[in-house]
Order: C-alpha cells, then sequence, then structure tokens
C-alpha cells in the first residue's frame, strides 16, 4: 500500500498573495495620505504668503501716499515743520522690509527644511517648519544649525534678536524621520532698527 502526501500549493500561494496585497494596500493608504497632507500645507502655506503679500502692498501703499503728499505740499511751496520731517522719517526707520526678509530665509533654509508657517504678531516672529533627520542626527542639532544661521545673517539679524528654539516633535513617514520644529524671533525696538545701521 502507497501513503500519498498531498501538500496544496495553491492555498499557501493565495496566503502569500492576499498578504502581499495588504501590503500593497497599506502602502498606497500611507502614500496617498501623505499626499493630502502636502497638499493641504502647501494650499495653507500659499494662503498665508498671500495674506503676508497684501501686507507688505498695503505697507508699500501707504509709504506711496505719503511720499506723494510730501510731492504736494512742496508743489504748494507749503514748509514741513521739523516735528513733520521727524516722524516721516521714524515711519520709515522703524519698518521692516518683509520681502527682503523672505529672500534671506530662503537663502540660508537648508535643502532638506521646509517652511510650512510664518506669523509676525506682538513683535514676535513664528516660523514654523519641517526637516528631514538622517541616521546619527539630533533633532536639536538640525534645529540648532537653522538658528546659527538666522543669527549670523547680517540682513535678517538687523532687526530681530533673541532667536530661539521653542518646541518640537520628532515623527516617522515612511521608514523616514522627520522632525516638525517651531522658532521664535524677537523683533528689536523701533530706536534699535533705526540706529543699528541697517535701512529697517
Amino acid at each position: 500500500m502507497i501513503n500519498v502526501i498531498k501538500i496544496n500549493l495553491n492555498h499557501a500561494m493565495s496566503r502569500a498573495s492576499r498578504r502581499e496585497m495588504i501590503r500593497e494596500r497599506l502602502r498606497w493608504s500611507y502614500f496617498w495620505g501623505i499626499s493630502v497632507l502636502l497638499v493641504v500645507a502647501l494650499v495653507f502655506l500659499y494662503l498665508e504668503n498671500g495674506k503676508v503679500n497684501d501686507i507688505i502692498t498695503q505697507k508699500e501703499d501707504q509709504i506711496w501716499d505719503i511720499k506723494e503728499q510730501i510731492k504736494k505740499l512742496q508743489q504748494k511751496g507749503k514748509n514741513l515743520s521739523k516735528a513733520d520731517i521727524m516722524s516721516l522719517a521714524e515711519l520709515e526707520s522703524g519698518r521692516i522690509f518683509w520681502a527682503e526678509k523672505f529672500m534671506e530665509l530662503s537663502k540660508v533654509l537648508p535643502e532638506d527644511m521646509a517652511i510650512t508657517r510664518i506669523i509676525f504678531k506682538n513683535d514676535i516672529l513664528t516660523i514654523q517648519g519641517v526637516s528631514r533627520i538622517f541616521l546619527g542626527e539630533r533633532e536639536f542639532d538640525v534645529i540648532n544649525r537653522f538658528i546659527e544661521a538666522l543669527r549670523k545673517d547680517a540682513i535678517f539679524s538687523e532687526d530681530f534678536e533673541d532667536v530661539k528654539f521653542s518646541k518640537f516633535s520628532r515623527i516617522t513617514v515612511l521608514k523616514q524621520d522627520i522632525v516638525e520644529f517651531e522658532i521664535l524671533a524677537r523683533a528689536k525696538s523701533r530706536s534699535e532698527r533705526s540706529t543699528g545701521g541697517g535701512r529697517s
């Protein structure tokens, strides 16, 4: 009598196929989830950038109006008082050139880092962003290098002082470590900005 052992290879193959299908679905789920988050972040950054541009445009329009008023007064032959001239000089010296600051910020920004949000409120500039972390790197080292670059940059630091770390959180996306961070920079007083040698 011959004993026959039957092995159902199709059953083993189907289990492996099911496991691979589940893995593939998970990979696509992660991909679409991250894609949606990135799109939302980009839309939010676009809207915030629009608000900042509106503020810059308003300030430039105000300055243009003041210059036009000065021209009209000069054409009428009306003399400006010393107080008028000093108040105009204070307005000019106390403002911050945001377009210039953003250009400088983009220059010192590392390639593996992205800014997600910028807020200026109560004389404090809040910079939020994300950065890739390579093997063997610490979160604080990545953030600290960026802070030092801002402190050493002459154009950025002429209007801001006390650039410091606020908070961070570390996350892993598709086996890649990423740090979300927040940096605070306090604006110098008007008198410091006007006597600091910068244009702002």
